[in-house]
């Protein structure tokens, strides 16, 4: 029985190790989008609202600044 102290050579401390390890593997293998990404999409979003200027002001300020 998993994680039962009265089992014989379970490893409580090893089971929750791998079970950690098996979480963190999960996670990064999900593909999250880059800031870069995000960027993109929200400036394609926004673009037709936005004035000249602005369409302007927000591709240069993100290459600045982040």
């Amino acid at each position: 029985m998993k994680g039962d102290r009265s089992t014989a050579g379970v490893d409580i401390v090893q089971e929750r190790r791998a079970a950690r390890d098996e979480v963190k593997a999960v996670e990064a293998a999900a593909v999250l989008p880059t800031f870069e990404e995000c960027a993109e999409v929200y400036i394609r979003a926004n673009w037709s609202t936005w004035s000249e200027k602005h369409r302007d002001q927000w591709p240069s300020s993100l290459k600045r600044y982040a």
